[in-house]
């Protein structure tokens, strides 16, 4: 019993022998082909990340690594988180796995960001970078300086301060009169360096207020409000008159009108206890600033006035009178001879204007002055009276007759 049972376990051992090596060869085989399992995050290592911000462009520049993982590569995402959000938003996805920058061009005005980019394996397999923060640019209101109205032309001059922030657009001038309830567009301008501006359409009487908005990165920016601001139309200074008794004339001498739209001056004249005013002249020339009242009657009180037409409005000035004396002629005394019976009148020759003819007037003790001469020639200057009575005394005065029989 002994014996056979020792060959039996020779036998097994045999068998054994001959079954291993089978065994380990399997083996082997299976350890030349192992399976990757492409959820191993070892084998998909995340791309480091930077980003650079441009707050002049207003723009983020994302660079990262190359994927240089074993499992198969598919794509990249762009991810964007406003900060302390968990909204996450996908800019972009790059299936190219050269491709290793981005420039994003959303960014909101005055927002900080949060940036990842993540590699994700054919299988799915998505691994973040850690996160990249921006604080992003600034946009900000600017500054209106100054609001200047020149009465003289009726306009107001805007001045303000410079953007000098990324993605500028416009300044647009706005304004509102007192009777409006909003803001009005009246000029948009798109270069960043016109920091002035002129309002020439405003209306006289009317206060307004203005504000200059930025439009920056697609939204409106306005300014603080200026102070109401508005122009009065003035009219202009009349002078004291000046009567020259030699041309027979008063002149008028007024201040120049300096505010705006001048259409033309009025002279008016009016005869002092009267309420018939009449027109005299209307030059047209803002420069025009002097008349010369050749109509005016001598002896007469005149009330004048310049009115201003300008802007649809008109603008009566102060008011100065003014009066024409002419000039008299001087006589001398009469010269009697007894032995004619006549009497010599001399007198100064006339030196002022429109003449017209000398009268010699004549008159006895309470009579009234009758004329008995007329002469035409301004320079005769004498006149001999004859026929007269004896023992009788004469009153002589000599007048002058002018073409506007004054």
């Amino acid at each position: 019993m002994a014996i056979i049972e020792s060959r039996r376990r020779i036998a097994l051992g045999r068998i054994c022998s001959w079954i291993c090596p089978a065994i380990l060869l399997l083996l082997a085989a299976c350890h030349d082909a192992p399976r990757k399992n492409p959820f191993d995050p070892q084998l998909t290592p995340p791309v480091e990340l930077s980003v650079a911000l441009d707050d002049t462009a207003g723009t983020a520049m994302l660079t990262w690594t190359s994927y240089t993982g074993e499992a198969e590569f598919a794509e990249y995402r762009v991810l964007r988180n406003v900060a302390k959000s968990t909204e996450v938003d996908t800019l972009e996805v790059f299936e190219e796995v050269e491709q290793a920058t981005f420039v994003d061009y959303s960014l909101a005005p005055n927002t900080a960001y949060e940036y990842r980019v993540s590699v994700v394996n054919v299988g799915g397999l998505e691994m973040p970078s850690l996160v990249e923060n921006t604080p992003g640019y600034t946009v900000s209101a600017i500054e209106l300086l100054e609001v200047a109205v020149d009465e003289q032309v009726g306009q107001a001059d805007l001045r303000w301060t410079r953007y000098t922030g990324p993605r500028f657009q416009a300044y647009q001038m706005e304004r509102r009169s007192a009777d409006e309830d909003d803001f009005v567009v009246i000029k948009r301008v798109e270069s960043v360096d016109d920091t002035l501006f002129t309002d020439d359409s405003l209306q006289p009487d009317v206060a307004y207020t203005y504000r200059i908005v930025l439009v920056a990165a697609g939204q409106q920016w306005p300014s603080t409000r200026s102070s109401r601001e508005q122009f009065t139309l003035a009219g202009v200074d009349l002078l004291p008159t000046d009567a020259n008794a030699q041309e027979g004339s008063i002149h008028l001498t007024w201040a120049a009108y300096a505010g705006p739209e001048f259409q033309r001056y009025q002279v008016i004249r009016r005869q002092v206890g009267t309420d018939q005013e009449e027109e005299l002249a209307a030059p047209n020339g803002r420069a025009d600033t002097t008349f010369a009242d050749g109509t005016a009657l001598a002896g007469i009180d005149y009330l004048y006035t310049v009115v201003v037409q300008a802007a649809g409005q008109e603008l009566g000035s102060n008011s100065r009178e003014g009066r024409l004396v002419l000039p008299a002629v001087r006589l001398a005394d009469p010269v009697f001879d007894s032995a004619t019976g006549s009497v010599t009148v001399r007198w100064t020759p006339y030196a002022g204007p429109r003449f017209r003819a000398y009268q010699v007037l004549r008159s006895t003790a309470g009579q009234i002055p009758r004329v008995v001469a007329e002469i035409e020639d301004r320079s005769v200057a004498s006149f001999v009276d004859t026929g007269l009575v004896g023992n009788t005394e004469y009153f002589y005065q000599v007048g002058v007759a002018t073409t506007f029989d004054e």
